[in-house]
C-alpha cells in the first residue's frame, strides 16, 4: 500500500526534507561522533546522582502516549523515533547505555511521566534544554546546566508526522498496532485509529501556537510567547488570545540561578520557581482554567521541581578543561583580567554589568535586610534596551505584550479585570497555581516550607522589588566560555564575533554543528545535511547591541576572551 499525502502534508515534508536527508545519511555513519563523553566536574559527581537524576526526573510533561513514542517509527522509513540518530539529528542528546530511571535509553531530558489517572506519556524535563556538549579532538565535553541544542518545533512536527504515516500505511500501523497490543492488535485497530487521529489534533495545535515567521531552529524557542498560547488559547479555550511566538531566545545557562536575583533574559522574574511551573506548561503541561471544581488543578509535579531546583544549587560553572580544550596563557589572561576591571572614559567597565566575586569566592549580593527571611542573592542588573541595543523582540513580549482575555472564571480573581496584559495575566496564573498546590501538598506545609518552594523570595516589610525594566538581565559570567552561541537570541556564534562592532559580525552562519572552536571561543560553522542557516538581519534574530567592548584593541580583545576561559 502507497503512503498517501495531503497537499500540506506534502509542504510540511519538503520543509522538513533536510532533517530527513540527514538521517539517511547518518544511517551510513556520516553523523557527527566522538570517541568517548567526557563530564566536567560541576558538583555532580556519580556518588550524589544528581546528575542522573536532573536528566530523568519528570516535571508533568506530557507529549504522548510513552507506549506510542518506543513504537513509533519516523515518517517514510522504519527508523524508531526514539533512536539515536533521530535524537542526535534533531541535536537532542542521546542515551548511550540503559540505567534504572532510563530504561529504554531516552534522550537526555526525556522522560516518562505517569499522569493523575496512572497513564504513562512521554514528555520533557529541564535537562532537554538545558545540557549541551561541546566536541573537540574526538571527545563529547558534556556541560551540566548549559543551552541546549535540540530543534523543538522540528521535534512536534516529527511527531506528528510519525503518526499521520502511521495511519496511512498499513505495513507501518501493523508493526505499531502489534507492538503496543500483540495479536490482539486487530481488535484495538478502530479505537486506536480514533486515539491516533486525536492525538495528531492535539499536537497539530501545538505546533500552530508555536509557528512564528521567525524560526526557532537549533537551540532557541520563544518560551514565554509558547507558554501564554499553551495557557490562554489551548488551557483557557479562547483562539483570539493567540499571539504569534516571534522572540525565539537561546536557553540560557543555569548554574546559578537558585541563587540569582532575577532569572529569565530579561530579569522580570525573581521566583525560579514559578518561573519552572511557567516552563512545564509550555512543554505539554496543563492547568484547568475552566472548571470551577479543579481551578489551577494542574499536571505540573511540585515536588519534583522543588528537587530539581535544590539540585541546582550545588550545580557549578564549567571550569575550561586545559587537558581537553587548549592551555589557558597564563600572562594573556592576567591582562585580560585588568581589561575586564578598567574603567573607560565614562566610568564603566565589564564589570560594572557582569560582577566577580571577591577573594572568598562571594559576588556581591542583595542586602539581607531587604528580604524576610534575611536571605541574599547575587546582584543582577537589568540594562534597559536603550543603552545595551540588542534585538528587542524578546524584552517587548514582557513590557510591550498583547492583551488577553481571561474570561469570567478568571476575570473576579484579577480585580475583575477581563482583559490584560499577558505578562500580567501569565504571572498570575503562574502564581494562582502555585498557590493551590502549595496549599494541597500531602502531607500539609508550614509556612516556612511553602516559603522554601518559593526560594524564601519574599521582601521584608515596607521593602518592594526594583521596578522592572525594559531590557535585558546582567549577571556574573563564570562559565560563559561553555555557552555559545551569544546574546539572548543566540545571534552571535563566537565570543570574539560579540567583541567585533555590530556592524561587522557576520549576518549569516550556519548552526548544528557541536564543534568547538577554542581561539574565538564558539561553535564552528559548518554547512552540512542538517546544518541550519542563521540570518542575523531579521527580526528576532537582529545581532545589533552589546557594543561595549568593541573599541578594544585587537590584542586586549585577545587578552580578554583568554581572561574569561577562566570564570
Amino acid at each position: 500500500m502507497k503512503t498517501k499525502r495531503s497537499m500540506k502534508e506534502s509542504l510540511i515534508f519538503n520543509k522538513l526534507n533536510p532533517v530527513f536527508l540527514s538521517l539517511s545519511i547518518a544511517m551510513a555513519g556520516c553523523y557527527e561522533t566522538t570517541d568517548k563523553t567526557v563530564y566536567l566536574d560541576q558538583g555532580w559527581d556519580e556518588q550524589n546522582q544528581y546528575r542522573d537524576i536532573s536528566y530523568n526526573l519528570s516535571q508533568g510533561s506530557n507529549l504522548i502516549p510513552y507506549d506510542w513514542y518506543l513504537a513509533l517509527e519516523i515518517p517514510y522509513m522504519t527508523i524508531p523515533l526514539n533512536s539515536k540518530v533521530v535524537a542526535e539529528t534533531l541535536r537532542y542528546l542521546s542515551s548511550e547505555e540503559a540505567s534504572e530511571r532510563n530504561p529504554d535509553k531516552l534522550p537526555v531530558g526525556f522522560v516518562k511521566n505517569i499522569d493523575a489517572q496512572n497513564k504513562a506519556w512521554i514528555g520533557l524535563t529541564c535537562a532537554a534544554c538545558h545540557t549541551s556538549q561541546i566536541n573537540y579532538n574526538n571527545v563529547g565535553i558534556r556541560i551540566d546546566g548549559g543551552p541546549a541544542m535540540g530543534d523543538f518545533i522540528t521535534l512536534l512536527k516529527l511527531v506528528k508526522l510519525s503518526i499521520s504515516d502511521t495511519m496511512k500505511t498499513a505495513d507501518k500501523f501493523r508493526r505499531f498496532a502489534k507492538k503496543l497490543y500483540g495479536d490482539d492488535w486487530k481488535a484495538q485497530k478502530d479505537v486506536l485509529m480514533a486515539d491516533m487521529k486525536s492525538m495528531k489534533q492535539k499536537l497539530s495545535g501545538i505546533i500552530t501556537r508555536n509557528e512564528s515567521s521567525v524560526k526557532s531552529g537549533y537551540g532557541r524557542v520563544d518560551a514565554f510567547g509558547s507558554i501564554g498560547n499553551e495557557v490562554f488559547v489551548d488551557d483557557l479555550g479562547i483562539p483570539e488570545n493567540f499571539t504569534q511566538a516571534n522572540a525565539p531566545a537561546d536557553y540560557p545557562f543555569l548554574w546559578d540561578t537558585p541563587i540569582l536575583e532575577r532569572v529569565q533574559w530579561v530579569g522580570n522574574v525573581e521566583n525560579p520557581f514559578g518561573r519552572n511551573i511557567g516552563e512545564v506548561l509550555g512543554v505539554f503541561g496543563e492547568v484547568n482554567l475552566t472548571d470551577p471544581e479543579h481551578l489551577f488543578s494542574s499536571s505540573v509535579k511540585f515536588k519534583n521541581i522543588h528537587e530539581l531546583e535544590e539540585m541546582l544549587r550545588s550545580l557549578t560553572a564549567p571550569k575550561w578543561p586545559e587537558t581537553l580544550l587548549t592551555k589557558i596563557d597564563t600572562t594573556k589572561a592576567a591582562r585580560g583580567e585588568q581589561v575586564y576591571k578598567a574603567k573607560d572614559a565614562y566610568g564603566y567597565s565589564c564589570v560594572s554589568c557582569h560582577t566577580l566575586p571577591d577573594n572568598t569566592g562571594q559576588y556581591p549580593l542583595t542586602p539581607a535586610e531587604d528580604n524576610l527571611f534575611g536571605k541574599q542573592f547575587i546582584k543582577t542588573y537589568n540594562i534597559p534596551l536603550e543603552d545595551i541595543g540588542t534585538d528587542p523582540n524578546t524584552a517587548d513580549e514582557i513590557f510591550q505584550p498583547p492583551l488577553v482575555d481571561v474570561g469570567p472564571l478568571l476575570a473576579p480573581l484579577l480585580n475583575d479585570q477581563q482583559f490584560l496584559p499577558r505578562s500580567v495575566a501569565q504571572g498570575a496564573v503562574v502564581a494562582f497555581t502555585l498557590r493551590k498546590a502549595l496549599d494541597d501538598m500531602d502531607p500539609p506545609l508550614t509556612d516556612l516550607e511553602k516559603a522554601a518552594y518559593s526560594g524564601f523570595r519574599f521582601y521584608a516589610a515596607g521593602k518592594e522589588p526594583a521596578a522592572d525594566v525594559a531590557g535585558y538581565k546582567a549577571r556574573p559570567l563564570n562559565g560563559i566560555w561553555a555557552t555559545a552561541p551569544y546574546l539572548h537570541n543566540g545571534s552571535v556564534r563566537t565570543l570574539d564575533m560579540l567583541l567585533t562592532e555590530p556592524v561587522l559580525r557576520e549576518t549569516r552562519f550556519w548552526k548544528g554543528t557541536r564543534q568547538f572552536d577554542p581561539v574565538n571561543v564558539g561553535f564552528k560553522s559548518t554547512k552540512s545535511a542538517a546544518a541550519q542557516v542563521f540570518d542575523a538581519t531579521l527580526s528576532g534574530n537582529l545581532n545589533t547591541g552589546h557594543s561595549y567592548g568593541t573599541s578594544f584593541s585587537n590584542e586586549e580583545k585577545s587578552d580578554l576572551i583568554e581572561y574569561l576561559k577562566t570564570l
